[in-house]
């Protein structure tokens, strides 16, 4: 995902961060609510803890995943930056889901 993001590097830059008042002003959040159906599935095949995860949680977790490529674009990064700055976060945030889940994030497979 992240390199066809830097392939098309202008293109997400405006629909990001100039998309106001265009019929793409509401692409991140059509982008979340996608991610969220998928996410929700994900909870379900993969929670150990009954009711752990809450829709709430997972709506503001794929925001906040996306809020992290608009970051990226906003401030410029290069794309070996991005990179960098991407596998952190990958890592932070397959620690969490494997905590909240209840099992380790390398039993997930991912």
């Amino acid at each position: 995902m992240l390199k066809y993001i830097y392939e098309n590097f202008d293109v997400f830059k405006l629909i990001f961060c100039h998309s106001a008042g265009t019929e793409y002003e509401h692409y991140f959040d059509e982008l979340a609510e996608t991610e969220e159906k998928y996410y929700r599935e994900f909870v379900k095949q993969f929670s150990r803890r009954e009711n752990m995860v809450s829709d709430f949680f997972v709506h503001v977790i794929c925001r906040t995943g996306w809020s992290y490529i608009y970051e990226v674009i906003s401030h410029d990064l290069s794309y070996d930056e991005a990179q960098i700055f991407m596998k952190s976060i990958r890592e932070f945030c397959f620690a969490g889901w494997g905590k909240v889940l209840g099992q380790n994030y390398e039993d997930l497979g991912l």
